[in-house]
């Protein structure tokens, strides 16, 4: 992937449950903890894990809601990596917050992380720094990536850090 001057790219590797950001050099801009822990875990297709694959990100949308903490962040199709449409997936983004937490808007509210139906989780405090990166980026005229790595086979999740909430009890999208 080639950047311009003022685009930034992100990536997620869920193996270490990092999310990392860096600039068009390449200069390393972030490394925050990021979970994609699914109700159907082990999949890429309805509600299971986002997909592996280079999405554009859309403009965070405030959504201020238990469920999707303060932003939301839309991982769209990229024209060079149709992962979304290959997967049949929409709706899949990055957010904080968490269906279940006591204070779903709190800066740091984990662990525990909230499963998810495919979207990558943030702490709230690290979800407000990656939205200042993408405004500030496409306040310039620059775009924004991410690459979701595909698990490493046999690699196990920790289960310790997870609030476990029923798939019933999941506010639509989350």
């Amino acid at each position: 992937m080639r950047l311009a001057a003022h685009d930034l790219h992100f990536t997620f590797a869920r193996g270490d449950n990092k999310l990392k950001g860096f600039d068009a050099s390449g200069t390393l801009l972030l490394n925050v903890e990021c979970r994609n822990r699914a109700v159907r875990d082990g999949t890429y297709s309805h509600w299971g894990n986002c997909p592996p694959g280079t999405f554009l990100l859309g403009d965070p949308a405030t959504r201020h809601t238990p469920a999707f903490g303060r932003w939301f962040i839309a991982l769209l199709d990229w024209q060079e990596c149709r992962a979304m449409a290959a997967y049949r997936r929409s709706g899949i983004g990055i957010h904080g917050g968490g269906s279940g937490l006591s204070d779903p808007f709190a800066p740091h509210q984990s662990p525990p992380f909230v499963i998810t139906r495919g979207c990558l989780r943030l702490v709230n405090a690290d979800l407000d720094e990656v939205v200042h990166y993408i405004h500030r980026s496409q306040g310039v005229g620059g775009a924004c990536y991410i690459t979701v790595q595909a698990p490493v086979p046999g690699a196990a999740d920790a289960d310790d850090d997870y609030l476990e909430v029923p798939e019933d009890q999941l506010a639509p999208g989350e």
